[in-house]
């Protein structure tokens, strides 16, 4: 009986730590897949080493660059165009930027244009959508605060 009792908690120790180990492990994979998402690659120019928003899926980079602030920090500018409609596009970067931990401030648009704001405890964010012949054209912009 003793004996038994014992496995138990031999058993049930062993069970504790592999749940934990699972837990560590799916946070790890998590974490993982989501710094992956901010290295996609996507046809074009090659994003900037430090830039950590999203590309559009369905976009190709036009034009990138970096700007060095000192401090080591950096402004990033990103150019994308895109067959998909704007609406589409904005839908999209409405949810990259709630995902991201930005708080958006402006989101306005007209006939041909979208412009969003959105900025976090460290950075700011500005993304224009312009609707050119049958094209998207996004331009990120990205800095520190």
């Amino acid at each position: 009986m003793i004996l038994k009792t014992r496995d138990s908690r031999v058993f049930a120790s062993f069970a504790s730590h592999m749940k934990q180990t699972f837990i560590l492990f799916l946070l790890a994979l998590t974490i993982s897949s989501l710094a992956a998402c901010k290295k996609q690659e996507i046809p074009g120019e090659k994003i900037p080493e430090g830039f950590k928003i999203n590309c559009y899926p369905k976009s190709e980079c036009t034009r990138a660059d970096s700007t060095p602030l000192g401090d080591n920090k950096f402004s990033y500018v990103v150019i994308l165009k895109s067959p998909d409609d704007r609406f589409k596009i904005e839908a999209f970067y409405k949810t990259e930027i709630a995902m991201s931990g930005y708080r958006l401030l402006n989101d306005a648009s007209n006939a041909t244009s979208i412009d969003m704001s959105a900025v976090n405890d460290q950075y700011m964010l500005d993304i224009k959508i312009t609707t050119v012949a049958d094209q998207s054209i996004v331009s990120i912009s990205w800095r520190p605060r």
